[in-house]
């Protein structure tokens, strides 16, 4: 028997050794001189912000960086013409991923949130918000943050330690980031998960990751000139427990490590000709991954291993110029054209005990022309049929010729109208044709023995191998959506009320397997491998293409700001404010029609619902209702965050109806709550599953299958997160 592994955290001890130091650090370090406020890049020519976000409100959400501030902002930055993020720029320009991480929230002057019409000025369709964030003319800061996490029920210890330097001045901008994570793993044995070999499997892996990036900005003449670079790698470390080879002697620990090392440079020039602003870009994007496990035992009782490598690239070189290119009665037409040239190569190769090695490649070529505008037909300020209010039409349409899968046409129409100036209403309909991924469609086979799979056809819990990977026969997809949305505001200061309704009807949709059922193994039955008494012992799990997939939801919701307490002055902010946000997803429908001459899966009717990333399936929800709550007083805050989802059922086998399955309702919160301390030192406390509630399945008859146990259907159920962070 293998001795059970060490599960101590190593960075954690690290991150909390660093605390007291950056607390020192924070009692004896000299404040950060003033920001001199000179705004140098207000908002794009010609787009008023929808929402003016001030210093004050940004302190509020007690945030570490601008990636974080953009989760917290979301409510704010929704748009009623799709579920797509906002473009996000700084000081005007696009930003790079690299900014977003490194530059703080001290940083930032302030964040204005700008129609979607704006979005045609980057070469971008106006289908989603437009976010800048404002630079201060002036800042230099180094920041160091230690963050270290602890499961209430133990295991799984994880931590991380930040340091950046950041120094802006007249919109030149440079940033250096490190960032270093490391977890422990979490065994089956830790949450009362009981078998033969439940101390040597592992519900988390053991993980690390260390990523350098760097970027710079810096105007030339008429030119704003960016630049970043990053580099990340990671690792995971999991166990699946003992092999059983039928003449094993040994009985050799199953273990699979995964590799992974991320290069990425980009770079990009903006400038304006008259009206119309222009954009070049260039970016490297590389991806190695390397898996080595153990997959079984050979007769002699010897460790079988496996190994798998593969390595993805993908040059770019990109170019827009989008503005005001004529002028109608109503107003001006905005337009914009993109061209993307796109060269991605993969190369992958495998090797298993006893079987000769195998090696791929593919090369693909992707050019793209892309034309995204808005025509306005009716105004209220130019007197054109002024009784109508705004009313635009809106039209994109794109042409890519993806090497392998011909030409893939994309059009999307839509008609946007403003009756009152607070009320937006918004239709459209739009169809689109992808190519599958390249790692879809190569990324080398990995065969995980010991997986936990619940297995609806037979109602059973067992272990069994796991082939994930690509697949090589994978089709194109056509994507047909039709949208109506509303959004009213702002109006009682920044208060908004916003609802969409889509339809989405997915053909030859591209996705994993979906779970294990009768059906679904009747589609495709090349994938189910069963021993003789009909037990589960190996599945496919790479992605298939779906005959079709349906969906109609509706989303709705309103954010609210509310001050508790009249300011004493507009220089201090020792006053009470409350900001509310509550938003609902209604499934009306959601179905998959597998392939054909096999009946649909409905999946709010029964069928069961792969959950992303676990191998734990549940019902699909008809509600699920998202509420955030941000209070500010003066240097301290908290942020709650509930989430809720409707009570479903699962059936089963249906010849049994005991075999069906239930799954409660479920509410989880996440609380943090910060401090903003003298000397540029901050602290924060956050609980993750602050009830440590977890979804409940039952049988027919009250039991819980051994698949559903709260272990696997959330290892780390409630979690402390404790956070020191310092701003020289």
């Amino acid at each position: 028997m293998a001795a059970r592994p060490s599960s101590g955290p190593r960075l954690t001890a690290a991150a909390l050794a660093l605390a007291p130091a950056l607390a020192f650090g924070g009692a004896a370090a000299t404040p950060p001189a003033p920001a001199e406020v000179v705004i140098t890049a207000q908002h794009p020519p010609g787009e008023a912000p929808v929402i003016e976000i001030p210093p004050p409100e940004i302190n509020a959400y007690g945030v570490d960086s601008l990636t974080d501030l953009l989760e917290a902002l979301e409510p704010q930055t929704r748009s009623a013409r799709s579920d797509l993020p906002p473009v996000v720029l700084i000081d005007g320009r696009i930003a790079g991923t690299g900014e977003l991480d490194a530059l703080p929230p001290e940083a930032i002057l302030r964040v204005d949130v700008l129609p979607e019409k704006a979005a045609l000025r980057y070469g971008l369709p106006d289908t989603q918000r437009v976010l800048n964030f404002v630079l201060r003319d002036h800042y230099q800061g180094l920041i160091a943050e230690a963050v270290d996490n602890l499961a209430t029920e133990g295991g799984a210890a994880a931590g991380a330690a930040d340091l950046s330097w950041v120094r802006v001045d007249h919109s030149a901008e440079s940033a250096l980031r490190f960032d270093y994570k490391d977890g422990a793993h979490l065994l089956e044995s830790e949450r009362g998960v009981l078998d033969t070999d439940s101390d040597l499997r592992t519900l988390v892996p053991a993980t690390h990751e260390a990523k350098l990036a760097a970027s710079f900005a810096r105007p030339f003449l008429d030119l704003r000139p960016t630049l970043e670079a990053s580099v990340d790698t990671k690792s995971s470390a999991a166990l699946q427990g003992l092999a059983a080879g039928d003449d094993a002697s040994g009985d050799p620990l199953l273990q699979q490590q995964t590799d992974t090392t991320t290069t990425h440079v980009a770079s990009r020039v903006t400038g304006l000709a008259g009206s119309l602003r222009w954009s070049g870009a260039a970016s490297y994007d590389g991806t190695f991954t390397r898996t080595v496990g153990g997959t079984g035992v050979d007769a002699a009782g010897a460790l079988l291993l496996e190994h798998s490598d593969s390595n993805l690239a993908v040059e770019s070189l990109s170019g827009y110029l989008g503005g005001p290119v004529a002028t109608l009665p109503a107003g001006r037409v905005l337009m914009n054209v993109n061209i993307t040239a796109e060269l991605q190569g993969i190369s992958a190769s495998g090797a298993q005990s006893e079987a000769p090695p195998t090696a791929s490649r593919l090369a693909r070529r992707a050019e793209t022309v892309q034309f995204n505008g808005n025509l306005p037909l009716t105004s209220r300020e130019a007197g054109i049929l002024p009784f109508l209010g705004d009313l635009g039409l809106r039209f994109n349409a794109r042409l890519q010729e993806v090497s392998n899968f011909g030409l893939l046409p994309a059009w999307d129409l839509g008609l946007g109208w403003m009756p009152r100036p607070a009320l937006h209403l918004y239709a459209g309909m739009a169809r689109t044709d992808t190519a599958p991924t390249l790692q879809d469609l190569l990324a080398p086979a990995v065969v995980t023995p010991g997986v936990q799979l619940f297995d609806f056809a037979t109602g059973e819990t067992v272990y069994a191998t796991e082939i994930t990977g690509g697949e090589a026969d994978l089709r194109r997809t056509d994507t047909r959506v039709a949208t109506f949305g509303v959004y009213l505001g702002p109006f009682l200061g920044s208060t908004a009320f916003s609802a969409k309704f889509e339809q989405r009807r997915v053909f030859d949709a591209e996705g994993p397997l979906p779970a294990i059922t009768p059906l679904v193994e009747s589609a495709f039955p090349d994938r189910f491998l069963r021993d003789a008494s009909g037990t589960l012992i190996e599945l496919d799990d790479r992605p298939v293409n779906l005959a079709l997939e349906s969906q109609n939801d509706l989303k709705w919701g309103v954010s609210v700001s509310l001050p508790l307490a009249r300011e004493a002055s507009p220089d201090t902010d020792d006053h009470w404010h409350l900001w509310v946000s509550a938003y609902d997803t209604w499934t009306l429908r959601d179905t998959i029609d597998l392939a054909r001459a096999v009946p649909e899966l409905d999946l709010l009717g029964g069928a069961p619902l792969s959950v992303a990333g676990t191998s734990v399936a549940s019902g699909q929800s008809r509600h699920v209702l998202d509420l955030r709550a941000t209070l500010r007083y003066a240097r301290f805050g908290a942020r709650l965050r509930l989430r809720w989802r409707s009570a479903t059922r699962v059936d089963g086998d249906s010849s049994d109806p005991a075999s069906e399955l239930y799954f409660s309702d479920l509410l989880t919160a996440d609380l943090r709550v910060y401090a903003n301390f003298a000397k540029g030192f901050s602290a924060g406390l956050g609980v993750t599953n602050l009830f440590d509630r977890r979804q409940a399945v039952v049988d027919a008859a009250g039991a819980t299958p051994a698949g559903f146990q709260p272990g696997y259907v959330d290892p780390l159920g409630r979690v402390v997160t404790l956070s020191v962070r310092k701003v020289w």
